[in-house]
């Protein structure tokens, strides 16, 4: 057997084990122990059967930070999709939040570095200069960057993408099937 497939296999295997013992710690009330199966589960799903996305890697590892998360797993398909998340009822609201934020900004942090680099790398091209030294400065006076400025450009362009979102959302229920 490829050790691809062996990957496979045991994550298929330990996956069902993980199902039959969370059944049992649900009825249990033990949250804790759900929510460490909900992470081996994830951590299976990213590393064996390599359906995971860097994106849900990041939404699941910004809630595990969280004190108040047991667990946080991908769900769906793979390869894009969503998160589901094990957290205290008091805070949920407070959850969503920090994991709106966090994950903008990381968001934020990628595009706006990618456009940096774009736009010097033909200067850098002209200059003879070391293209991985640049970079690496603006990183720096990028990471410097007043938070409270971050975080309102975020509210602006989360607003917007909620409102494409809400349009997009709209437009398909409009439609007939």
């Amino acid at each position: 057997m490829d050790e691809v497939t062996y990957r496979r296999a045991i994550h298929v295997i330990s996956e069902n084990d993980r199902t039959e013992i969370a059944a049992d710690v649900l009825q249990q009330g033990d949250f804790t122990k759900f929510g460490k199966l909900m992470d081996e589960s994830h951590d299976s799903l990213r590393d064996n059967f390599e359906v995971s996305t860097p994106e849900l890697d990041e939404l699941v590892n910004i809630a595990r930070k969280n004190p108040a998360v047991y667990g946080s797993r991908m769900t769906g398909g793979g390869f894009g999709g969503c998160t589901v998340t094990l957290v205290k009822a008091t805070e949920c609201d407070n959850l969503c939040d920090e994991i709106k934020v966090k994950y903008l900004i990381k968001i934020w942090y990628k595009i706006s570095k990618k456009k940096i680099q774009k736009k010097i790398s033909g200067k850098v091209k002209k200059k003879s200069k070391n293209f991985r030294e640049i970079s690496k400065k603006i990183s720096k006076k990028f990471q410097k960057q007043k938070f409270k400025t971050m975080v309102k450009t975020f509210q602006r362009y989360f607003k917007k993408m909620v409102k494409k979102f809400q349009k997009k959302c709209k437009e398909i229920s409009n439609k007939k099937w």
